[in-house]
């Protein structure tokens, strides 16, 4: 099945599939986090809603980063930066902090030692 999803991914324009992985990132991200929270009994509609911003402001970077690079393109001065890729690879690496963090709230066994997570009693 990942070889299935990987080639449909390399059949795809580039930026496309950039797109494509960073949603699925972000979607997989609101989901353990919607899990966690039901698990440790700590929904809270404000904090959703601040996810939900902090999401619209991922996906609000990748379009400004689309556009230049489009911008780019039409230009053509020569060189160009890819910054659409800069942008998903960081917004990625967040995703993947954010899973470990939720990961880590719903099992404390786990040995995430990279990972500073505040007590309750630090807020």
């Amino acid at each position: 099945m990942i070889d299935a999803i990987v080639s449909w991914l390399e059949s795809i324009p580039w930026d496309s599939a950039l797109w494509v992985v960073v949603l699925i990132f972000i979607a997989l991200d609101v989901l353990v986090g919607t899990v966690q929270a039901i698990l440790t009994k700590t929904v809270s509609s404000e904090k959703a809603r601040k996810g939900v911003l902090h999401k619209m402001g991922f996906i609000t970077a990748m379009l400004i980063c689309t556009f230049i690079d489009i911008a780019q393109q039409i230009a053509d001065i020569g060189y160009s930066v890819p910054v659409l890729g800069f942008c998903a690879v960081m917004i990625i690496v967040c995703e993947i902090f954010s899973l470990c963090e939720h990961a880590k709230e719903m099992n404390p066994d786990i040995k995430l030692d990279f990972l500073h997570i505040k007590d309750n009693e630090d807020e």
